[in-house]
């Protein structure tokens, strides 16, 4: 991703402070999903949800398999937000 994917990334967020719980909430509980389907169970813009997700995936914090064009949170990452067992 180039600097301009992060300054769109970066202001993608501001769109929707405080929606990155939600998505990751979203994440966990529905498992690996396209962007369209993240936005339909947010009820945020799906161009919106994709940015984030690409942002998030170049940082880690998400998976994105590329064969399936789905993103996921590994175990690991689902710990990292808060995405545990009483999730």
């Amino acid at each position: 991703m180039t600097q301009g994917s992060d300054d769109a990334a970066m202001a993608t967020h501001s769109l929707f402070p405080g929606a990155g719980f939600d998505l990751y909430r979203a994440l966990v509980v529905g498992g690996p999903l396209t962007p369209r389907e993240l936005a339909e169970r947010t009820g945020l813009e799906e161009r919106c949800v994709r940015e984030w997700l690409g942002a998030e995936a170049h940082r880690g914090h998400v998976t994105y398999d590329s064969e399936a064009e789905i993103f996921l949170l590994t175990p690991e990452q689902a710990a990292g937000v808060g995405g545990g067992p009483a999730f």
